[in-house]
């Protein structure tokens, strides 16, 4: 990156990071006006974070590229507080007032980013990841990716699966990153879904090997099954798929590999 596009950057974020806490603001100063009312035994209405980016935003003159940026940053911003519902808030008011910038790759990807978090359910990031198709946007792997990742949190491998296979058919090609994710969703809290896990591994476009990385994520997820089964039968059938499995035999080939990004 050059130097002024550095700087840029950093006054972008600068800015956004100020509408950021002016919104914030605005908040605790809602709430502090409710706490009063409070005290004299009145019923308040609950403080809307909506109110709270319309009062910040609509005097804000956001649309030109520039803008795209700041409002992606500030999503982000948002999203890294304790208020991060703030930031989805903010991308679908934009959305709505401002779709140049609010249906923006930056705006919708910067949204996904904060929805596939720990904060927030797969349904979230499923949202925003059907708004960037809907105002015409192509899928990615990073947005993909984003929802695989909202899934690793919650344990919804039907989804992750669903957004794996998905990806197949769209032409695009699952990374590393991806079949992390999806065995994590496959063996949260060690459920051990080694069905849903075998599909996951199938969906690996680069040929005969697999990363190591993948191929241990692959051992846990057999080994949990294990445990769990009700029976020896149903134990022998794990074992039986275990022995079966090609990615087994490629233990002794798949070297250390450096995890592929988002």
């Amino acid at each position: 990156m050059k130097k002024n596009e550095i700087e840029r950057a950093r006054v972008l974020r600068f800015r956004a990071s100020c509408l950021s806490e002016r919104i914030l603001r605005h908040v605790a100063e809602s709430e502090a006006k409710l706490r009063q009312v409070e005290r004299y035994n009145r019923k308040p209405a609950p403080v809307q974070g909506r109110g709270a980016v319309v009062a910040v935003l609509q005097d804000e003159a956001l649309d030109d590229e520039q803008d795209t940026l700041t409002a992606s940053y500030l999503i982000a911003a948002l999203g890294s507080t304790d208020s991060a519902g703030l930031a989805l808030v903010a991308a679908d008011w934009l959305a709505e007032a401002q779709p140049k910038l609010g249906h923006s790759p930056a705006v919708l990807d910067a949204a996904l980013r904060v929805a596939s978090t720990t904060t927030f359910g797969p349904e979230a990031a499923l949202k925003y990841f059907h708004r960037r198709r809907s105002v015409g946007l192509e899928p990615t792997v990073h947005a993909a990716n984003s929802v695989i990742t909202a899934c690793s949190h919650s344990g919804d491998s039907k989804l992750a699966l669903e957004m794996l296979e998905g990806m197949v058919q769209e032409g695009l090609e699952p990374n590393e990153y991806s079949l992390i994710m999806a065995l994590q969703a496959t063996n949260y809290k060690n459920r051990g879904l080694h069905k849903e896990a075998m599909r996951v591994v199938a969906t690996w476009p680069h040929g005969p090997l697999l990363p190591s990385s993948v191929v241990d994520l692959l051992l846990a997820v057999f080994e949990a099954a294990l445990i769990k089964a009700p029976g020896l039968e149903a134990a022998e059938q794990v074992f039986q798929d275990l022995k079966s499995h090609r990615a087994i035999n490629r233990l002794s080939h798949s070297g250390p590999q450096k995890p592929q990004s988002k």
